[in-house]
């Protein structure tokens, strides 16, 4: 446990969205609640909460796909201590992953 990947629901109309971790050893999930947005702002105030509530030793990685949302993730990278990476384009799975994106 601990190589966690993330993503982001959005609902109709981007109307809604929700995102989601999960440990890709186990599969155990995590939800983050959204309910004022899902860009990168309201992500960033949404998740430490919700990764507070898992053990250190359980969040070593997290895979992100290329989206907009995770534009403030050097404010996220703190919780994780092999850094957060990003899916190559067109790697939905997060097979492939691009070395850590510095700070901006």
């Amino acid at each position: 446990m601990g190589d966690w990947e993330g993503d982001l629901i959005v609902g109709r109309m981007s109307r809604s969205a929700i995102g989601t971790l999960v440990d890709r050893r186990t599969g155990f999930l995590r939800l983050v609640h959204l309910p004022d947005g899902h860009g990168a702002e309201q992500l960033r105030v949404a998740m430490p909460p919700v990764l507070a509530a898992v053990p250190a030793l359980a969040r070593q990685t997290l895979t992100w796909d290329q989206g907009s949302e995770m534009a403030r993730h050097d404010q996220l990278s703190e919780f994780f201590a092999e850094g957060i990476f990003f899916a190559h384009p067109g790697s939905p799975d997060g097979a492939q992953v691009n070395l850590p994106r510095a700070a901006h």
